[in-house]
């Protein structure tokens, strides 16, 4: 599914589930800056560049979307949790 579709999903049954995501960023991704997306709560795995992967609840990547550097996302392709 779509990451709107799955958004949706969790959303509806207020599930607490986290689902796994690739994100862009108009930045490299710093020390500094990788404290800040995990401020969020997301908790961040790779992070190569400009591009980082995150396991998220549905409130977790809202918060890392109003983030100003973060630009992307997407739904990971292996999103078994």
């Amino acid at each position: 599914p779509s990451l709107k579709l799955k958004i949706s999903q969790l959303r509806r049954a207020e599930s607490k589930e986290r689902i796994s995501v690739i994100g862009k960023c108009a930045k490299p991704i710093s020390a500094d800056f990788r404290k800040e997306l995990e401020a969020t709560g997301a908790n961040i795995g790779s992070a190569i560049g400009d591009i980082f992967t995150a396991e998220v609840s549905v409130r977790e990547l809202y918060a890392l979307a109003a983030l100003d550097a973060v630009s992307f996302f997407q739904l990971a392709q292996n999103n078994v949790r």
